[in-house]
């Protein structure tokens, strides 16, 4: 994952054990990050007396913490959710504002949204269920799709790793509408700008979606997702199409029916998506850090800008 940025990575002997963490270096991180299920205040308060900030990533309060800051991006949450689980001192950043997301999208994101307001009909539907589509759900979306006339363009982005993509590229040749599979996509933010329509899950993906207005069709593929998945449905930014094993491609072809036909409902979700996240959550997270750290932050860039 690392090979192609300028960090090191090191491989902890003994993961929960922090002196296997501490142990690497003789000099004092200026921020420790910890973003792990197994890991709560035990682990980060041996680590208090070798790192001098403490940034600890969440998903969902229950779990005790010695953390200066802690992020959890949950649409929702609130201070009151985490404040029995950390110290009073500790900063929280909570909710879709601190979404991190690529800058690519904040970036398409004025384009993106021009392209909703002016857009007349249907014309290009942007398919994507992660990139191992574990559930096969983007051969069902396209399946819903042969029921729809066109021809439309159709992107489908999909994990060249993906177990069935041989078959979904086949499918894609045979489909009546234009279908390009975009294995391991480096532009997905750019095909999404274009797009009139999204269908996909509802993990991380979603609210890039969301950030370009784009209105969406989306499946709960795991537990996991079901708290973006209320969200983004009960506000009338996305159209829920249930969870696996229910009937989604009978779902998602009613709701591509119904959606295709109806410019206004697009237009209104699409303000609705936009007003959930902004793409900015990377910003916002770094200003934090930048503020908790103060002068040592501008010590870090001037250390940086001289290698």
């Amino acid at each position: 994952v690392l090979q192609n940025t300028p960090f090191g990575m090191s491989v902890l002997a003994e993961p929960f054990d922090s002196g296997s963490l501490t142990g690497l270096s003789d000099t004092a991180p200026d921020l420790l990050v910890i973003d792990h299920y197994g890991l709560d205040r035990a682990y980060e308060s041996a680590c208090r007396p070798w790192a001098d900030c403490i940034l600890v990533l969440d998903d969902g309060p229950g779990r005790n913490h010695d953390a200066d800051l802690l992020l959890d991006s949950a649409h929702g949450c609130r201070p009151s959710d985490y404040a029995p689980f950390v110290p009073s001192e500790c900063r929280l950043l909570l909710g879709s504002d601190y979404i991190m997301l690529r800058s690519d999208y904040s970036r398409y994101r004025d384009r993106a949204l021009m392209h909703q307001a002016a857009s007349e009909k249907v014309e290009r539907i942007f398919l994507s269920f992660g990139g191992a589509d574990s559930h096969g759900l983007t051969h069902r979306a396209l399946t819903a799709l042969e029921q729809i006339d066109g021809p439309l363009r159709v992107d489908i982005a999909i994990g060249s790793n993906a177990g069935h993509i041989v078959a979904l590229e086949k499918q894609a040749e045979a489909s009546a509408h234009h279908a390009t599979v975009h294995r391991d996509c480096a532009f997905i933010a750019e095909l999404l700008a274009r797009s009139d329509i999204a269908v996909g899950a509802s993990g991380i993906n979603a609210w890039e979606r969301s950030v370009l207005g784009v209105p969406s069709i989306i499946v709960c593929a795991a537990d996991n997702q079901r708290g973006v998945y209320d969200a983004l449905t009960k506000s009338g930014a996305s159209i829920g199409a249930g969870v696996p094993g229910s009937d989604t491609s009978g779902a998602i072809e009613d709701a591509l029916e119904s959606i295709i036909k109806d410019r206004k409902a697009r237009q209104k979700m699409s303000r609705k998506a936009a007003a959930m996240c902004d793409g900015l959550g990377a910003h916002r997270a770094g200003a934090e850090i930048e503020r908790h750290l103060g002068p040592r932050f501008a010590k870090m860039q001037e250390s940086q800008q001289c290698r």
